[in-house]
């Protein structure tokens, strides 16, 4: 504080006093210095994170289909989930993880050329949109299905886990669950969650509706002790869908 006092006076005498008196301070004071030492104790604590590493196939199936009138290549292959076939479309072409029986029986009618065996590289994971989009929605329908909850491309909730929240005078009605995401740095893949809700009636919620409800949802969890309860949330959700 000395130092800087001394800075931003001009008048020559009182920066001498402000000199004499650092020397004063500094008499009788031995300066020490210590060490470093490495840690020595044994580490024996954990840290709460939302990222699990995953492995997945480093294959999938690719083949090639003529589109019907009007139909579009992503509703196309949406329509497959339900036969337990994750599809993306991609360059002309379309990928997907499934039985290869149930894709040659779906797909037969609209199919061109064979069914083939691709490779998923690990650089086209990490760049390509398309693809960890289907690896997403492959890892939470089986999420999804193996919990028996309710999932969409990259959420799961239960319709047993109900809420309301009042927005500016309006009830909106919600159900609590997980949204999920996938990461990578650069040599393991890892599936992070986040708490995340589900409209009973997503047409009826306005966009700035939308916006407060999303802050207040994140404000009751947070409320008092926001790491705890924030991760109690996600360990609560982890016990209902990995039981």
């Amino acid at each position: 504080m000395l130092n800087i006092a001394h800075m931003f006076f001009e008048n020559e005498d009182l920066q001498r006093r402000i000199e004499e008196i650092k020397k004063n301070l500094g008499v009788g004071v031995e300066c020490e210095t210590t060490a470093f030492q490495p840690f020595a104790d044994d580490i024996n604590k954990c840290m709460d994170t939302n990222l699990f590493p995953i492995k997945f196939s480093n294959q999938c199936y690719q083949f090639k289909i003529i589109y019907k009138d009007g139909e579009k290549p992503w509703d196309y292959c949406k329509n497959l989930q339900q036969y337990n076939i994750i599809a993306v479309p991609h360059n002309d072409m379309v990928y997907a993880w499934g039985n290869i029986n149930s894709i040659r029986s779906m797909c037969s009618e609209q199919l061109e050329g064979k069914i083939e065996s691709a490779p998923i590289l690990k650089d086209v994971f990490l760049n390509n949109k398309t693809f960890r989009e289907m690896l997403l929605r492959a890892l939470v329908t089986i999420i999804g299905k193996y919990s028996g909850c309710e999932y969409n491309k990259n959420k799961i909730w239960r319709k047993s886990e109900k809420f309301s929240q009042m927005v500016d005078g309006k009830k909106i009605i919600a159900y609590r669950g997980i949204q999920f995401s996938l990461f990578s740095d650069g040599k393991y893949n890892y599936l992070a969650f986040i708490p995340a809700y589900f409209y009973e009636n997503k047409k009826d919620v306005s966009k700035e509706e939308h916006l407060d409800f999303s802050k207040k949802f994140i404000e009751n969890i947070c409320q008092r002790q926001a790491n705890k309860n924030y991760y109690g949330y996600l360990e609560k959700m982890e016990k209902n869908y990995f039981p």
